[in-house]
């Protein structure tokens, strides 16, 4: 049996690869085919970056300020790089980058080379680079990032919770 691998865009299957889509193409019209559908293995990168897109929007609603990418943004500064640079192996060499990135520019252009929009212009015209660091991060790294994040939030007084941890709270009879 031919391993054909399909993409769902809006309701429809497409072939995803050259192979497929020729494949597809071959197939006489109004022929059966018989498929069988499995959903890739989610990464553990996956579940933690989706994770972290949660608390940045979670952060949001409890702050009841800003946007999503600002709170990202904040947290690669003030977290992400700080995880990075203290990594034992490779730390010395994320300091020298960040230096080389960040040194000399004002708060505010640093803020903005965390968000991934960059590269773009500041008020006097200069260009603002990006500045990866939370895809640089393996995932222990960012595990220890979103240890750091949660515990800020909660020094600020805003207790950051999962949906299930909300649905637990906001009904006593599911905590007998």
């Amino acid at each position: 049996m031919a391993e054909v691998v399909l993409l769902k865009t809006g309701g429809m299957l497409f072939g995803a690869d050259d192979y497929s889509r020729e494949y597809i193409k071959k197939q006489p019209i109004g022929s059966l085919l018989k498929m069988k559908v499995s959903k890739p293995k989610e990464t553990r990168r996956a579940i933690l970056n989706r994770y972290s897109h949660a608390i940045y929007r979670e952060a949001v609603k409890l702050k009841q300020e800003g946007f999503e990418s600002d709170e990202k943004a904040y947290c690669k500064y003030h977290h992400g790089i700080v995880v990075l640079i203290n990594d034992p192996e490779e730390g010395e060499v994320y300091k020298d980058f960040y230096e080389r990135m960040l040194k000399g520019k004002p708060y505010h252009a640093r803020i903005a080379c965390m968000h991934e929009t960059s590269p773009h212009r500041d008020e006097e015209g200069n260009i603002i680079a990006y500045t990866p660091v939370t895809s640089l991060m393996d995932d222990k790294q960012m595990s220890r990032y979103l240890d750091r994040i949660l515990k800020d939030y909660a020094r600020q007084g805003h207790c950051i919770l999962t949906p299930k941890e909300r649905e637990f709270i906001n009904y006593p009879e599911a905590q007998r």
